[in-house]
């Protein structure tokens, strides 16, 4: 599933605009204040899972929306893997592309370009038997009005009521409706008692409505379709500055530190499978023993990780615990390969290490959709 194109109404400086996005970089340029950053986080708030309502602050005052209006949509084309999962239903038209958009007041919405109607044939065919049965049956269905129970209805009228949800395929079936068309059908299969034939009076009828009803019985295609790839979206992730900034030297000391890492330095933790907690406990009573163990585990972690990332160059990141001082160190491998401290090392360098680590530390199953700000 791949994005083509954003659109966004009265998100701040974003009154009513779009763009197609179909390339494989893209770039926004602008002067300051023209918006840049906050397309952005309005993308970030499009996909994200625990997106709340638009803030007051945050709505265009030129433009403004009401809470079930859309605020900002994204198109997806549909790719074979996508269009796989949906081949099993019975669309009237396939559709190519997926919609996902974010309301006013907080909740998504899922749709499809062009929008899926249910195959029409099985509705159009029983409709036309149905009707053949009704001319056919004509003395039967007037000979029998009066004999009909009146809280029911009568073979007319659910032969009427049938007859028109069989014109709408797309429209849900009421109660009702159900109710009307099972009479009809449990009428269809009686064998008349006027007459010699001991034949029901149409059950190939009552077949083709019997069909029908389980279809607008379950759930719409589209409905379906809608539940299966809206877990295909790939999620917009931001990656800005703080994310970007690495440091050599953490003080671990102060609980407040321990609760407010630095960022990039929380998600290169993650990848080491270390909880800055327990690392904690373990200085704070001087078990040196399972602090070094920890530490070696979590380095065996990273060097895992990073030797399968970055192929450029033969280093691993490495934790080191001075004191009550957490540091990231960067070891070049070999023979005397030298250690030195990450801030030392090229921007370049340093934000590959904080951008595999971001990306890692989001443990998506789709591949994201990755904003650089």
């Amino acid at each position: 599933m791949r994005c083509t194109r954003i659109d966004f109404e009265g998100y701040k400086r974003l009154a009513n605009t779009g763009c197609n996005v179909d390339g494989d970089i893209i770039a926004f340029v602008g002067l300051n204040e023209a918006g840049k950053s906050s397309l952005l986080e309005a993308l970030v708030w499009l996909t994200a899972d625990d997106a709340t309502a638009l803030p007051v602050g945050f709505m265009n005052r030129s433009h403004p929306v009401e809470d079930d209006d859309r605020v900002i949509w994204a198109k997806y084309e549909l790719e074979a893997e996508d269009l796989a999962l949906i081949a099993d239903l019975d669309f009237n038209e396939m559709p190519t592309l997926f919609v996902l958009e974010r309301r006013k007041d907080g909740s998504p919405a899922f749709g499809f370009t062009p929008w899926p109607k249910r195959n029409p044939k099985p509705f159009d065919a029983a409709r036309a038997r149905l009707a053949s049965t009704r001319r056919r049956l004509d003395d039967q269905f007037t000979a029998l009005l009066d004999l009909e129970d009146e809280d029911e209805g009568t073979a007319s009228d659910w032969c009427a009521t049938a007859d028109a949800a069989l014109a709408a395929p797309d429209d849900a079936w009421s109660s009702d409706t159900i109710d009307a068309v099972k009479h009809l059908v449990e009428w269809l299969e009686e064998v008349p008692s006027t007459g010699r034939g001991r034949n029901p009076r149409d059950s190939k009828t009552a077949d083709y409505l019997r069909a029908v009803m389980e279809i607008a019985s379950t759930d719409h295609p589209r409905d379906t379709g809608r539940k299966r790839l809206r877990k295909r979206v790939p999620k917009f992730i931001l990656f800005n500055e703080a994310d970007r900034e690495l440091s050599t030297v953490h003080s671990l000391a102060e609980e407040a530190a321990r609760n407010n890492l630095q960022p990039a330095l929380a998600n290169l933790l993650k990848v080491a499978d270390i909880d800055v907690h327990t690392l904690w406990d373990f200085i704070a009573i001087s078990d040196g023993s399972n602090q070094e163990s920890y530490i070696e585990t979590a380095n065996e972690n990273l060097q895992e990780f990073y030797s399968q990332a970055w192929n450029q160059a033969k280093v691993a990141v490495r934790i080191k615990v001075d004191a009550r001082r957490l540091e990231v160190r960067l070891k070049e491998l070999g023979r005397k390969g030298s250690v030195t401290d990450i801030e030392e090392r090229s921007d370049g360098l340093r934000t590959f290490i904080a951008l595999s680590a971001f990306l890692a530390a989001q443990h998506l199953t789709v591949p994201p959709i990755l904003l650089i700000d």
